[in-house]
């Protein structure tokens, strides 16, 4: 039996991966989604990890990003996942179904079921459409900005 485990680097080297990152950053225009950032060295970050190796993650839950704003999404995700588990730890699943069948769902897993069809659906025209909006902010700014300068 083999019980040598593969480490994250190697996982990230497996072509299985690149090609994967390669898809990621070609859906996002070779630009951090969160700042725009087409110069620096860009990473994919996970917002979530499915069993079997980073390739095996949906795409919905891959982003591009330049390396100041996967460090900061991190942090940023590890809290609102605390918060998250904290809420869920201290709340009594009744009274979280409660509200989401207030607002019209079976319950609290029937709404995240259909909020993650909803972006399956979605992910990609939504995402492709903010983003094209936000670059032409983004590229609107930066120009006004030289224009300032001179």
């Amino acid at each position: 039996m083999n019980t040598k485990q593969t480490s994250y680097s190697e996982k990230l080297r497996d072509p299985r991966w690149q090609k994967k990152r390669l898809c990621v950053m070609q859906r996002d225009g070779f630009a951090c989604r969160d700042c725009g950032d087409e110069k620096s060295t860009l990473q994919v970050h996970h917002c979530h990890y499915e069993k079997g190796g980073p390739w095996m993650t949906r795409d919905i839950f891959l982003l591009t990003l330049c390396s100041p704003c996967h460090e900061r999404r991190g942090q940023v995700e590890q809290f609102a996942k605390e918060a998250f588990h904290a809420t869920m730890a201290h709340l009594p699943i009744d009274a979280i179904d409660l509200k989401f069948k207030q607002d019209g769902y079976d319950s609290f897993i029937s709404w995240g079921l259909s909020a993650v069809e909803l972006m399956k659906k979605t992910n990609g025209r939504l995402c492709e459409k903010k983003l094209i909006e936000w670059r032409s902010r983004r590229n609107a700014a930066n120009a006004h900005a030289r224009k300032d300068a001179k």
